[in-house]
């Protein structure tokens, strides 16, 4: 009899050590992020008040984002630790042990209503940074298309359906993780065999949707900017900053959204496609990753424009020890009036030279910030 007892207990203890390693180091890949994360806050905050706050509304409203997606990133960070301790506290307490021992729930599921609360905070956080972001993400298109007004309805219907598919995700998954929901949420919760990883599915995909959207506008408008400026430079290659502030934005939406795609399986429980690790890593290098986006692109974009200027100036050095006659002439994109050039051609008869400066604080460009 003491042989079974202490069999029992080791495979318990088995079951919870391995229990608390699936959680401690996703959570140390989480720790890393979050640092990255400060690092990446601390010099997008730095950039913003450099750019003045108290003259620009955008500036504003850019640092009341970043704050709320740190704070939220920094909570769901803040409750994965706390996850880990209570397991690690009930796993070999007393009580836990005896209900375990007694037959009155197995280890797992002990653990699994232990942590509803702490996994409830992180499905808030997250809903709060994924409409911050895909937000943020329809606001660039919406201002690099020269803030239309089919857009911006547009925009505010994904986000407000975005609203209700997240508030109903949390709606059903509060009656699939807390023992004590009310009946009717229960029923909703169990509509089909797997109804929470359908409505899961459907706001997790919904997010992609609109990310790929914005993606989309945006890569539209640099084709559309490229395709101007070869036309205007006779079909040469020179990039303009714009454009590479362009390109910079597509190319890091395709990411993010392919991360938002990968996303959807692992955050569906009984989706089919999740697996152990999946499931434990990706919702919680989402949940860094989802507020650290906004802030990223900033500095980026803040770095990019530094690059550009410091360039300018060198040129305008060298134009300096060697002038020649010039003459200006200014052009607009046909496909964006807001955005211009100022293309200064100056040529002598042995040595023509053709440059190109433009005016980018003037452009929808130089307001897209993240």
């Amino acid at each position: 009899m003491e042989s079974a007892l202490n069999i029992t207990s080791l495979q318990d203890l088995r079951f919870a050590s391995q229990s608390i390693t699936t959680l401690v180091f996703p959570v140390i890949v989480e720790t890393v992020l979050f640092v990255i994360f400060t690092a990446i806050a601390v010099v997008a905050l730095y950039t913003l008040i450099e750019k003045g706050l108290r003259t620009s509304r955008t500036n504003q409203a850019l640092l009341a984002v970043l704050l709320t997606t740190y704070m939220m990133s920094g909570t769901a960070w803040a409750g994965h630790l706390r996850l880990v301790w209570v397991d690690a506290n009930l796993a070999f307490s007393t009580s836990i042990t005896a209900a375990v021992d007694e037959g009155l729930m197995p280890l797992d599921l002990a653990l699994y209503y232990a942590n509803a609360d702490f996994l409830l905070i992180h499905v808030c956080t997250s809903v709060v940074n994924l409409l911050l972001g895909d937000g943020l993400v329809l606001w660039r298109a919406y201002t690099i298309w020269g803030r239309p007004r089919w857009l911006l309805y547009l925009s505010y219907a994904l986000i407000f359906i975005l609203l209700c598919l997240h508030v109903l995700n949390a709606t059903v998954f509060v009656a699939i993780e807390l023992p004590t929901a009310p009946e009717n949420i229960l029923y909703l919760a169990n509509i089909d065999k797997h109804g929470g990883a359908v409505v899961c599915g459907v706001s997790m995909g919904w997010t992609a949707l609109c990310n790929v959207l914005g993606t989309s506008l945006i890569g539209y408008k640099a084709w559309a900017h490229r395709r101007d400026l070869k036309q205007m430079l006779n079909g040469g290659s020179r990039k303009s900053y714009a454009g590479r502030i362009l390109a910079l934005l597509v190319e890091s939406g395709l990411i993010y959204s392919a991360l938002w795609v990968l996303n959807i399986p692992a955050s569906c429980p009984g989706s089919g496609l999740d697996s152990d690790g999946f499931t434990y890593y990706w919702p919680l290098i989402m949940a860094q990753i989802s507020g650290m986006y906004p802030a990223l692109m900033l500095v980026v974009v803040a770095m990019q424009k530094t690059r550009f200027e410091e360039h300018l100036s060198a040129g305008d050095a060298v134009k300096r020890r060697a002038p020649v006659e010039r003459q200006s002439l200014s052009m607009h994109f046909a496909s964006n009036h807001h955005a211009s050039s100022d293309v200064l051609s100056s040529a002598s008869p042995d040595h023509p030279v053709f440059s190109m400066k433009e005016t980018f604080e003037d452009t929808p460009y130089a307001h897209v910030t993240v």
